[in-house]
């Protein structure tokens, strides 16, 4: 029986790579909309609130919030007159900051 050793660690490094190549496609796609969205306004501002839940998994396994981040930031450096917020733990109790 054959066994690559190196096979479990490419899985390996590819499970762990994943979640960044979601996020980063992910962010292209919404910075996309969002060009298309606010196009017919260029002047315009805008406001998007990205809404993060809570802890969900183990930790280092995923982490909402920090792909809410890199999405909120590639939104701001893509898209002019954009305004984008992070909010943590679910939707937020006071909806004035939306």
């Amino acid at each position: 029986m054959f066994h690559h050793s190196g096979e479990s660690s490419r899985s390996t490094r590819l499970s762990r790579c994943l979640p960044l190549a979601i996020a980063i496609l992910g962010a292209f796609a919404a910075s996309s909309a969002c060009i298309t969205a606010f196009g017919n306004e260029p002047n315009a501002s805008k406001r998007i609130v990205f809404i993060a839940g809570g802890p969900s998994h183990d930790f280092g396994s995923h982490e909402h919030y920090a792909g809410c981040r890199v999405l909120a930031d590639t939104v701001k450096r893509s898209v002019p007159n954009v305004e984008c917020e992070v909010i943590r733990n679910g939707w937020p109790k006071d909806d004035s900051v939306l």
